[in-house]
């Protein structure tokens, strides 16, 4: 798939846990952290990546790439975490550090149609 970054297409990676979302160049998906429960009233995922990157470069990352993904960012979220909203889904991006590399969870909830 090819999306654009900064005036740029560019073919992207994505998460093989949250199929639909990208992964930063910079972040590697943690084997084994992949959560992913579906069900007739939805879908809950849940995974880790890890990588050698500022919060800032990751926050400016995602909030360019994912309004080309149909995502509404959400302006509640905090300094650690940022907050997407698309149709039924919610997608919530928390990250920390741990010792010398980022630790980021990506988690995604849909909900179906009741």
């Amino acid at each position: 798939m090819c999306i654009r970054d900064r005036n740029e297409s560019i073919s992207q990676e994505f998460l093989d846990c949250i199929d639909d979302v990208p992964l930063l160049e910079k972040l590697y998906e943690s084997n084994g952290s992949c959560f992913h429960f579906d069900s007739d009233e939805g879908r809950v995922a849940n995974v880790e990546a890890t990588g050698f990157i500022e919060k800032y470069e990751l926050f400016a990352y995602y909030k360019d790439i994912l309004p080309q993904l149909g995502w509404q960012i959400n302006e509640s979220a905090s300094q650690s975490i940022l907050k997407f909203n698309r149709d039924k889904e919610m997608l919530r991006i928390t990250v920390s550090k741990a010792e010398d590399k980022i630790v980021v969870i990506f988690f995604s909830i849909l909900l179906a149609n009741p």
